[in-house]
């Protein structure tokens, strides 16, 4: 599980996403101790690579993910925390809001891309 920065989390996807395929929109999630490295690339536009603090300890793992999809949950919460929960490169990412200052509870999940 992560703990994000909302803000920090869609400013780096919104960015990075600018270099991703225009069909499938995906970007690569690299989750590392101490770090999300989120990136993409195309050959022929180039390649974009984003750094956010997390305080995540565990093994280091790569997921694919449509940027539109994880842009419209980060657009649409008003929380200034996400939670990611992850099983493995090939399971669902779940998000969430951080904080019970909403009146809603809710999970948002995106399926992984190939990548």
């Amino acid at each position: 599980m992560l703990v994000l920065e909302r803000e920090e989390v869609r400013a780096a996807v919104e960015r990075v996403s600018q270099f991703s395929d225009e069909r499938s929109h995906t970007i690569r999630f690299q989750i590392a101790p101490g770090e999300l490295k989120v990136y993409s690339s195309m050959s022929e536009t180039g390649e974009s690579e984003e750094s956010v603090p997390t305080s995540y300890d565990g093994p280091v793992v790569e997921i694919g993910f449509n940027a539109q999809y994880l842009l419209d949950f980060l657009r649409a919460t008003s929380e200034t925390q996400v939670l990611l929960r992850f099983k493995d490169a090939q399971s669902a990412g779940e998000w969430q809001p951080a904080g019970d200052s909403g009146a809603y509870d809710y999970r948002y999940v995106v399926m992984p891309m190939r990548v």
